[in-house]
């Protein structure tokens, strides 16, 4: 079972965001999966309860836990077979970060392409690198137009630090997505949106069976 944790100190790269579409790409790629929200915010089950609606026999499952309960949560859903378990934990670095980083098999690390954010970044990439599992840094929110300078000086300064996937545009799909429930790769299956989030679910795959 791959445990992905989307995690990062510095708020506002669209973490939930990002989270909701990756697990309902990888539901589309066959796998059984679980989405877990650890951020009390709640994003992740505001975006459930909406696709209640109108995908209820349509994964991922969605839950609520704490940290204190994530290796029995993990191991139960092992043993109920889901194949995949994505955790999106709350927006800064806290009590229930680390944790469910040192239980991962596989980290994203979502950050917007400025110095601000990436220097925000730097503690979850150290982290990510002790605990040694893959990881993959994904600049979010990006300008749309091929070589964006602010997305170029931030592959850049990421160069020897670990793989970077550099392409997720900020478009207002997102954000309907989110609010409605849906995945982008569902409200516009063949948009650019889709395209990304897709080709992230297949790179992060890739990392997984390199690192196996």
């Amino acid at each position: 079972m791959h445990i992905i944790t989307l995690a990062t100190e510095k708020g506002g790269p669209g973490k939930s965001t990002l989270g909701t579409s990756l697990a309902v790409a990888a539901v589309e790629a066959g796998e059984k999966v679980m989405l877990v929200e650890l951020d009390q915010q709640g994003t992740t089950s505001n975006w459930a309860a909406q696709r209640e609606t109108h995908s209820a026999d349509v994964g991922p499952d969605v839950t609520t836990a704490h940290s204190r309960d994530l290796a029995d949560g993990l191991k139960a859903l092992n043993e109920a077979s889901y194949t995949t378990v994505v955790v999106d934990t709350p927006g800064h670095d806290s009590v229930d970060v680390r944790p469910a980083l040192a239980l991962s098999t596989f980290i994203v690390i979502p950050t917007r392409p400025t110095v601000a954010d990436l220097n925000g970044s730097m503690t979850t990439i150290e982290v990510a690198q002790r605990l040694s599992p893959p990881f993959l840094i994904v600049l979010t929110q990006t300008g749309a137009a091929k070589g964006d300078a602010k997305v170029r000086e931030a592959s850049e300064a990421l160069a020897g630090i670990g793989p970077v996937f550099d392409r997720i545009v900020s478009r207002q799909i997102y954000q309907d997505a989110l609010g409605a429930g849906y995945g982008v790769t569902e409200l516009e299956p063949k948009g650019k949106s889709a395209e990304e989030v897709r080709g992230l679910w297949r790179r992060i795959v890739e990392l997984i069976e390199e690192a196996a």
